[in-house]
């Protein structure tokens, strides 16, 4: 099983993807990770939502974008990226952990 931080940082990552480098409003970012994971939680093959965690949240977001970039071209960037959603990510659990649910903005998968 995949903390609930490891994920709900991939998720965020994912959605700040989709802002910076596919133009993407927070609004419509956040609406199309939800959707995905909706889609994927629907799949018939056990833990589908695992599977995608070994590919980079910034493939995920081409993914969703329809768009494929060269992340190679803005590594730099992309690992500050990560590391901000990690921090998100372990500051909004920190909030959330004395409420036993985690919805991270209404994400939860």
């Amino acid at each position: 099983m995949i903390p609930d931080l490891e994920v709900d940082a991939f998720w965020l990552a994912t959605i700040e993807c989709l802002v910076r480098y596919h133009g993407f409003a927070d609004e419509r970012a956040t609406r199309e990770v939800a959707a995905f994971r909706h889609r994927i939680a629907q799949s018939p093959f056990p833990r589908p939502d695992e599977m995608v965690y070994h590919d980079e949240p910034f493939n995920v977001a081409c993914g969703i974008a329809k768009r494929e970039l060269e992340r190679f071209a803005m590594i730099d960037e992309y690992e500050r990226l990560l590391d901000d959603a990690y921090e998100r990510a372990a500051g909004e659990l920190a909030v959330s952990s004395s409420d036993d649910s985690c919805t991270l903005g209404g994400l939860d998968g």
